[in-house]
Parts: C-alpha cells; sequence; structure tokens
C-alpha cells in the first residue's frame, strides 16, 4: 500500500512538472508565433521596397543607356532594355532594340554599339552605386571602332562628363577627340625616350613654397 501510495504520488508530481513544461512551450510558442509575424511583415516591407528600388534602378539604367545610344546612332531609332525572364525577375537579360523588334549587333556595325553601350553601362553603374568611386574615368582607345560616328560618341562622352560631373583621362591616337577634351597632351617617342607636349590647354603653374 505504501509502495502504491508512493508511485501515486510521483505521478502527481510529474503530472504538475508536465503541466508546468506545457505552460511553458505554449508561452514560449505564443512568443514566438508574434515573433513570426513581426518578421514575415518585416519581409514584406523589404520585399516592397525591393521592387521599388529594382523598378528605379531599372528605369534610370534603360533611360540613361538609350539616351547615350541615340545620341551617337542618330539615324536609326534603338532603345536598351533590361527585361527578366518569367521565372526569374531578380536577373536581367540586357537588350538592344530598333523599334519593336530585338536588335544583335552584326558585322555591318562592327563592336561600335557595344563600345558606347559599355562605356555607359560603366557610368550609369557609377552614378548608382553607394559610396561612390572617385569622379575619375581613365579611357584606353575608347569608342576605336565607331568609325565616322566618333565625333558623335565624343559629344556623348563629354554631355555625360559635364551634366554627371565626373573627370575622362583619355589615352587615344584618334585626333577626332582632341576637340572634346580640354587639354591635351602629344607623347612622341624620338628612338630613345618619350616627348610629352602640350597642345592644348594651358599650363598648370607650380606655386612655390614660402620660406
Amino acid at each position: 500500500m505504501h509502495s502504491l501510495r508512493q508511485d501515486y504520488n510521483l505521478l502527481i508530481a510529474k503530472k504538475a512538472t508536465l503541466l508546468l513544461d506545457k505552460r511553458k512551450k505554449k508561452k514560449k510558442t505564443k512568443k514566438l508565433t508574434i515573433e513570426l509575424l513581426d518578421y514575415s511583415e518585416a519581409l514584406d516591407v523589404i520585399t516592397t521596397v525591393a521592387k521599388i528600388v529594382q523598378i528605379k534602378v531599372k528605369t534610370r539604367v534603360e533611360s540613361l543607356l538609350s539616351m547615350a545610344i541615340r545620341s551617337v546612332f542618330t539615324e536609326r531609332n534603338f532603345t536598351f532594355e533590361l527585361q527578366s525572364p518569367e521565372k526569374n525577375k531578380t536577373k536581367f537579360v540586357p537588350v538592344i532594340k530598333e523599334g519593336d523588334s530585338e536588335f544583335v549587333p552584326k558585322d555591318e556595325m562592327g563592336r561600335s554599339i557595344i563600345d558606347v553601350i559599355s562605356f555607359a553601362f560603366r557610368v550609369v553603374l557609377w552614378t548608382i552605386s553607394s559610396p561612390r568611386t572617385r569622379n575619375l574615368f581613365i579611357l584606353d582607345e575608347p569608342f576605336l571602332r565607331t568609325g565616322d560616328l566618333i565625333e558623335m560618341a565624343g559629344t556623348m562622352l563629354q554631355t555625360l562628363s559635364r551634366e554627371l560631373k565626373f573627370q575622362v583621362i583619355i589615352i587615344s591616337h584618334l585626333d577626332k577627340l582632341i576637340e572634346f577634351c580640354d587639354k591635351v597632351w602629344r607623347v612622341r617617342h624620338n628612338g630613345k625616350q618619350s616627348i610629352v607636349k602640350l597642345v592644348k590647354g594651358r599650363k598648370i603653374k607650380r606655386r612655390r613654397n614660402a620660406d
């Protein structure tokens, strides 16, 4: 009899422990449910903001690149678009369109349109980056394949530079780019050494330190 009473008391104590544990877990579950709801609401806000930012970035990239292309290829109705596959809307595919049709650069244009787009893309990514790098671009033989459109490309470069306030250092063999530069140095090699001569713009006067 004593043994049964002892077992009974143990079961009562175990039941009380289980009930206490149940209440603790119920309370914890309620707290986790509230946190989950908060996280879900926060995720919805983040997703909404991300979509808004994505649309703004997409619009800015498309508008600036389309403007850059049209400023060079004035006689053709080119536009630039960022298209996203239906199954994955976080990635974009760059597409060049002429009118309503998709345009694929061919031998008729060489890589001239690619040269323009690649430079404009660099500038656009720089404008939307945070924090930005220094407002300086160094271009080695830019727009080399634009041919007769080199002057239009130079105008585009000059316009973007002034409107977006960045500086450009150009290394080029094309004399037609000179008129779009504020300062020009010509470098020639006489067989022994390189000779650098300022052919456009004013020399920078060095200030002497006061004694």
